[in-house]
């Protein structure tokens, strides 16, 4: 057995801990369909899912190159049992139906096939929930909406309002920022997802100058951003006092200064701070070595990227692993149905795989060494991380 294969058949054996994931509620599961699959996956993102056969030919033959196509319909073939081809469109639909509905199949498929023992859940409908599975879910604390929304009605881009979420009106901002700490105390990590909102840039540590925008609806852009920058800071600095991990969404978004390297002067700022930095920075890949390389307090996260691209992702691991160490180097599937979620197994399991077994080809690590870092990226980086 080839030794990228002989990883992956390992892989299969242990346990899979996954740092980012907006699964679906119970509820949202109820009722699924193939078209619903493909158009709450990244698959929906680059094109309309197709309505019948005759335009799932057409479908296939113009995405079967990308990699998010290639893993769902993997996932797919996997899970119900007929290759992905337009002459099969109908049946697996068929299969799919009857699958969803037994409810717990979706859960099911998480531990059974994909493994999981633990998947952080960023579930930004209701922030910090845990679709009521405790047992394999970690909820994460979504923030954005305390950078964005500096008074009430002003929402954040998932529409979030911290001051409806907390369920309670501040006059006072230190009152604020303590009801705020109270809700990050409950959890083991928060989530940033800057770039979707306005970008990873912080640049006011400055609380005067943050508390001009604070219960102000006429405040002006400026004084918007200095909020924004200050809270950003402010939440961060909370999180190192409690032991919270800060995971911040860098790479694709609005492409506005989301690299990773605008995070730099808030890193600076934050030093007992433990930043999960989310998506290997694709496709700014080099900004997010250069941190890995010169913090230790960085965690470089390769969720979502054996997805956008699998030969990227392959190479962001290989070179995170030489520029920084084995144990500050993860993985998430980033997904919001069990059908994706397979899938970003699948394409994780071929990225850890595939890059070990070059390193040890070309004699840069021994074959036992090679089965610890899979251990480490797979699982025990994760559960570490969060303290779990």
């Amino acid at each position: 057995m080839l030794l990228q294969e002989e990883i992956k058949e390992y892989l299969k054996t242990k346990k899979a801990f996954s740092t980012h994931s907006h699964h679906l509620s119970d509820a949202q599961h109820e009722g699924m369909t193939l078209g619903r699959i493909l158009e709450k996956s990244y698959c929906g993102w680059m094109d309309e899912p197709p309505k019948d056969a005759k335009e799932a030919q057409v479908y296939i033959r113009k995405n079967a190159c990308n990699s998010y196509f290639r893993w769902m319909f993997a996932s797919l073939e996997a899970l119900y049992g007929l290759p992905f081809t337009a002459e099969n469109f109908d049946g697996i639909a068929s299969r799919v139906r009857e699958a969803h509905k037994d409810g717990g199949w979706h859960l099911r498929v998480l531990r059974e096939w994909c493994g999981y023992d633990k998947i952080m859940l960023d579930y930004y409908d209701h922030p910090g929930d845990d679709l009521g599975h405790g047992d394999l879910f970690v909820p994460v604390l979504r923030c954005n909406t305390f950078a964005v929304g500096n008074a009430k009605g002003v929402y954040d881009h998932n529409g979030n309002n911290p001051f409806e979420f907390l369920g309670e009106e501040f006059d006072d901002f230190e009152a604020y920022m303590d009801a705020l700490k109270a809700r990050m105390k409950k959890h083991k990590a928060i989530k940033l997802a800057l770039a979707y909102d306005l970008d990873n840039e912080i640049l006011c540590f400055d609380k005067r100058r943050a508390l001009a925008a604070f219960n102000n609806t006429d405040a002006t852009a400026a004084q918007k951003k200095d909020y924004y920058d200050y809270m950003i800071y402010r939440i961060c600095r909370m999180a190192g006092e409690l032991g919270v991990v800060v995971q911040i969404h860098t790479g694709l978004a609005n492409l506005n200064k989301s690299s990773p390297i605008y995070l730099k002067r808030l890193i600076d700022e934050c030093p007992e701070v433990r930043f999960d930095l989310f998506h290997g920075g694709f496709p700014w890949m080099d900004d997010m070595l250069a941190l890995v390389h010169n913090y230790k307090n960085v965690w470089a996260d390769t969720c979502w990227m054996p997805l956008i691209s699998t030969a990227s992702a392959k190479r962001f691991l290989r070179d995170a692993l030489e520029v920084g160490d084995a144990h500050r180097v993860l993985w998430g599937c980033d997904t919001w149905t069990c059908e994706e979620s397979y899938g970003a197994v699948l394409a994780g399991r071929e990225m850890i795989s595939g890059v070990l077994a070059d390193m040890v080809e070309e004699k840069a690590i021994s074959k036992e060494y090679a089965f610890y870092i899979a251990d480490r990226v797979w699982h025990d980086n994760g559960i570490e991380l969060f303290s779990l």
